[in-house]
């Protein structure tokens, strides 16, 4: 119905995705979220497309370690079900390498 694209409503904030990691029948989409700051954001998306809600109350995740601007470029799936995202933050106007690693259940 949707001709295999789906576009994600997400308020008034930006939000680009940077990279796509699949896990089973569930996707994450990893990017950078812009609204008052920027931060690194993870979506999870279910087989049809729409937001997984089992994942952090509605499907998508912030991150804001530095406070500043902060962004999500790739993750990959551990085998214990972990998602491990890398990126870049900024401390005291200096890039630098962003990894966490998140629970997905």
């Amino acid at each position: 119905a949707n001709d295999g694209h789906r576009v994600l409503s997400g308020g008034s904030s930006f939000e680009r995705a940077a990279a796509v990691v699949a896990a089973g029948p569930k996707a994450y989409l990893i990017g950078t979220v812009h609204a008052d700051t920027y931060d690194l954001g993870v979506a999870r998306l279910l087989h049809d497309g729409s937001l997984d809600p089992t994942f952090s109350g509605d499907g998508r995740f912030r991150l804001n370690p530095a406070g500043t601007r902060d962004g999500g470029a790739t993750g990959a799936l551990q085998p214990n079900g972990k998602l491990l995202v890398a990126g870049q933050t900024w401390r005291r106007g200096t890039p630098r390498f962003l990894v966490a690693r998140l629970r997905t259940t």
